[in-house]
């Protein structure tokens, strides 16, 4: 059980393997969101509700576990489920996701998530998986207000 818990929670081992773990992860979920979104299209929202509460779910599960079992600390830096949900949450329901909003999506979040700016710093003093996951939760939520009111902005500059 363990070692599963420790693929889930480093990100298929992104988060043990890799420097700069977190980041490592923002890109690659970013990257994994492109390359499906250009595979397979608009992605259906209830499927997308459905993902993005399972990752959650799973990470709240699997980041606790790996802290105190694994790594035996608070928030160790090898567990990255919790950036994976940041940055599915930050990209979440775009109708037509191009490179540009994903590239400066992933660049808000990591902003974001390494500044740790209020009330981002209150939410990872939570114990556990659920303080471990909603910091970057509420990174990824703050995220995609900024890309909407960016891309409003931009429809109303530039019609």
């Amino acid at each position: 059980m363990k070692k599963i818990i420790r693929i889930i929670a480093t990100g298929f081992y992104i988060g043990d393997k890799l420097p700069a773990p977190g980041t490592m992860a923002s890109i690659a979920a970013a990257a994994v969101y492109y390359l499906l979104f250009k595979m397979v299209g608009p992605f259906n929202p209830s499927v997308y509700w459905t993902v993005m509460l399972f990752i959650i779910v799973i990470g709240v599960f699997v980041s606790g576990r790996a802290a105190d079992e694994i790594y035996h600390e608070a928030d160790p830096p090898e567990v990255v489920i919790d950036e994976i949900a940041g940055v599915v949450i930050a990209l979440a329901f775009f109708p037509e996701p191009k490179i540009g909003l994903v590239v400066l999506g992933l660049a808000i979040f990591r902003v974001l998530d390494i500044s740790k700016v209020y009330p981002i710093n209150k939410l990872e003093m939570i114990a556990g998986g659920t303080g471990i996951m909603l910091d970057d939760i509420f990174a990824g939520v703050l995220t995609n207000v900024i890309l909407r009111i960016i891309l409003f902005s931009a429809t109303i500059i530039a019609p």
